[in-house]
């Protein structure tokens, strides 16, 4: 709810709105337990940017089920003791579900989709939250202010023939898209 009026100022995040939830060194909500992705700063320097797309189990579990079935997930919520030479997952169950998690996301800059995500298992400051870490070119761009759109599957696409999926989807499935500006 909000109470400062103004017919002429968005109440949502857009194409030309900084909501300060996308950048870290901003934000003032707890980023732990935010679902925003979110970028170090409005103001960029270097050949490239760290996105962080956040994970949240109680929603993105269900998604990968969905999408990616039979893949077997990394860890169980059964408690268990750790040993330090526990090679943890096999490389190809941690591959497969960094690509499935991956595939919950879609990312423009200035419009045009980035084709290789190539994202890794990462934890935002100063909280720890999980999510994954991308790491976008910018050394093509040019100077000024440029947007970066991440769009978040919200609900799994629904397949024409139910349980084969061979079959096109009926639907693309609920994408939420955020918008963050950002200035080189």
């Amino acid at each position: 709810l909000r109470v400062d009026g103004g017919a002429y100022f968005p109440d949502q995040g857009s194409a030309v709105s900084v909501d300060p939830s996308h950048y870290e060194d901003r934000s003032n909500l707890p980023l732990a337990r935010s679902a925003m992705p979110s970028i170090p700063s409005e103001l960029v320097q270097g050949e490239y940017v760290r996105l962080f797309l956040p994970y949240r189990p109680t929603s993105q579990d269900e998604l990968v089920e969905a999408i990616c079935p039979g893949d077997t997930p990394l860890r169980n919520d059964k408690p268990r003791l750790s040993r330090p030479d526990d090679p943890g997952p096999r490389p190809e169950l941690t591959a497969r579900a960094l690509s499935c998690l991956g595939s919950l996301w879609k990312v423009r800059v200035d419009g045009t989709p980035l084709s290789a995500l190539d994202p890794i298992f990462g934890r935002r400051d100063p909280y720890g939250q999980a999510g994954l870490v991308a790491y976008l070119p910018l050394r093509y761009l040019a100077p000024g202010r440029h947007l970066l759109e991440v769009d978040r599957l919200m609900e799994a696409p629904v397949q024409a023939g139910a349980g084969d999926p061979s079959s096109p989807a009926q639907s693309p499935g609920e994408w939420r898209t955020y918008f963050i500006p950002f200035w080189k």
